[in-house]
């Protein structure tokens, strides 16, 4: 399976916590590819979102920090960077026609 078509799982598990209160969530590459973009130019432009409680900004920045890792630096960090993420793109818009 290439690297675009692996999966990204998302999942909280803090010290503590029972098992049965976890959540896990699966992402394609190519959908934490494009969600991750969006939250780092989200963070660079210092774009706010409207949170009602703290906890809700906590969790913005745990799904950036979580999804971060999971695209390891053949992805994040190379010269062809742009054009991955325009393939993620129009995958993921493909994915889900209007």
């Amino acid at each position: 399976m290439s690297d675009e078509h692996r999966g990204v799982l998302l999942a909280g598990y803090h010290v503590g916590m029972d098992k049965s209160d976890r959540v896990v969530v699966e992402f394609t590459r190519q959908e934490a590819l494009v969600l991750w973009e969006f939250l780092r130019r989200c963070d660079d432009e210092g774009i706010v979102f409207p949170f009602a409680d703290p906890a809700e900004e906590r969790m913005i920045w745990e799904l950036e920090i979580r999804i971060q890792p999971q695209l390891n630096a053949t992805i994040l960090d190379n010269a062809n960077y742009g054009d991955d993420l325009a393939r993620a793109r129009d995958a993921v818009r493909n994915a889900f026609p209007d």
